[in-house]
C-alpha cells in the first residue's frame, strides 16, 4: 500500500513531463497545441454545461421532496 501512495505522488508530474518532452522531441509546438486544446476543451465544458446544471438541479429536486427515498424503499422490497 505505501508504494502505491509513493507512485500516486509521481504520476501527474511524470505524466506531464512525459507529454512536454514527447512534444520536444516531436519538434511541436507544446504550448502552441496546450493553448488550442485548452480552447477546445473550454468549448466543450460550455456545450455539457446545461445539461450537467440540469441534471444537478432535477437530482437535488428528487431528493428533496423524498421521492428517491420512496423509491429505494420501494426497489428494496423486491
Amino acid at each position: 500500500m505505501k508504494i502505491i501512495l509513493y507512485l500516486s505522488d509521481y504520476v501527474i508530474p511524470l505524466t506531464i513531463f512525459y507529454i512536454v518532452g514527447f512534444g520536444l522531441l516531436m519538434k511541436r509546438p507544446v504550448y502552441d497545441d496546450f493553448v488550442k486544446g485548452a480552447k477546445e476543451g473550454a468549448k466543450t465544458v460550455a456545450g455539457i454545461m446545461p445539461t450537467l446544471v440540469g441534471l444537478m438541479v432535477g437530482v437535488g429536486v428528487l431528493r428533496a421532496s423524498g421521492f428517491l427515498n420512496t423509491l429505494s424503499d420501494f426497489l428494496g422490497q423486491w
